[in-house]
């Protein structure tokens, strides 16, 4: 598909298709049977199983969503056998401070790889601030599957009050200042 060549053209060693392959499998053998180091997880119990699955000796299963439900069935034994482990990860129930603390960090870890642009953002779209309702519109036709095969964000600017300038993605700017929904 094209997303599966925008990622391998991105850097990808493997896309995978989830509607047509067993993700699970493909991993395994595109691995040489040893699974994957860190999965980082957005869809939680529907793919609780296969992500343990896949999971290589002392490989990290990290949690980050829960698209795909909250309950999922755990193979004990899988997991230990693997010496695996899960983490899961969420903004919303931290305080103001340990959110403030996480920031931080994404500025000094994170923002220096985005400026060295070995890490980049992926903005399909952008929009000026008096144009949300359009974004949200970009938005809500992406996930109705109407763009669902152009990659990236939609992003929305905003006008620099200081500097009467836009504010937002721009091809030569190495950290996006603009609010990203996705």
């Amino acid at each position: 598909t094209d997303k599966m060549e925008f990622c391998t053209r991105l850097g990808a060693d493997v896309a995978i298709n989830y509607k047509e392959a067993e993700w699970a499998s493909v991993v395994k053998e595109a691995t040489g049977k040893a699974g994957a180091d860190v999965i980082l997880d957005i869809m939680g119990a529907k793919y609780l199983a296969d992500n343990v699955k896949t999971l290589a000796y002392d490989g990290r299963l990290v949690v980050i969503g829960m698209q795909g439900g909250v309950k999922g069935d755990l193979d004990l034994g899988r997991l230990m056998s693997r010496r695996g482990s899960i983490t899961a990860a969420g903004l919303r129930p931290r305080s103001v401070a340990d959110k403030g603390r996480i920031l931080s960090e994404v500025v000094g870890h994170v923002w220096p790889l985005i400026a060295e642009k070995k890490v980049r953002p992926i903005v399909h779209t952008t929009f000026p601030l008096d144009q949300v309702a359009r974004a949200h519109q970009t938005l809500e036709q992406q996930l109705s599957s109407l763009l669902a095969d152009r990659p990236g964000d939609v992003g929305i600017a905003a006008l620099d009050l200081a500097t009467g300038e836009m504010v937002g993605v721009k091809a030569d700017e190495p950290f996006p200042m603009a609010s990203t929904v996705k």
